[in-house]
Parts: C-alpha cells; sequence; structure tokens
C-alpha cells in the first residue's frame, strides 16, 4: 500500500473513532442516553445538609473534603479551630460562627 494511501486510511479511521457518529445508528444513540439515565438512577440520592455544604465550601480551599470518621465528635472542634486559625493566616474566606457550628454539627454526626 502506498504511504499516502495509508496515510489517508489512517486518517479517516483516527476521525471515525473520534467523531462516534461515523457509524452510530438513531438507536444507537437513544440506547446510550437510556443506559446514561439508568445509571444516574442507581447513584445513591444524598440530601446534603447545611453543614456538610458548609463544610465543602470552606475546607476545600485548601484541602480535600474531610470525611467525618477522620476524627471523633470531641475531637472535631480542635480541629476546626487549628483549621479557622490556618485560614485566617492564609487569607482565605472563613465561616461565621453560626456555619463553624453548622459545620461542626456535621462533622460531629457521623464521627467514630
Amino acid at each position: 500500500m502506498p504511504l499516502s494511501l495509508r496515510h489517508l486510511l489512517a486518517c479517516t479511521v483516527y476521525l471515525t473513532a473520534i467523531s462516534g457518529s461515523a457509524c452510530a445508528t438513531p438507536n444507537q444513540h437513544e440506547f446510550v442516553a437510556v443506559n446514561q439515565a439508568q445509571a444516574s438512577d442507581l447513584q445513591p440520592q444524598h440530601d446534603t445538609s447545611e453543614g456538610e455544604q458548609l463544610t465543602q465550601q470552606y475546607c476545600t480551599q485548601c484541602h480535600a473534603l474531610p470525611s467525618p470518621e477522620q476524627h471523633s465528635a470531641q475531637q472535631w472542634p480542635y480541629v476546626v479551630n487549628r483549621m479557622e486559625r490556618y485560614m485566617r493566616n492564609r487569607g482565605v474566606a472563613m465561616p461565621d460562627d453560626n456555619d463553624t457550628s453548622a459545620i461542626l454539627d456535621y462533622l460531629g454526626s457521623d464521627s467514630e
């Protein structure tokens, strides 16, 4: 096979692969859409509390979202206080007293 024909064939295969629709029928697209919808229905439904939302908002400014199981309910106030000092020194957004209370309620609710 001449080089130019080989190149043309490779380009055709590549473009077909990235477009994803060259060989797909409308039914295939419907099947994918239905399966995606069913997969999202299988995801556990999780209502986030205000405390969890605030934990996400403030804590992830500097690190990954902490799990309540990382510390005991008795340890979380010390950890949160230490993190607030760190936040103050870094100049990032800090929770007010009400937000801190909601965060501690959330973190202490599922802890060890």
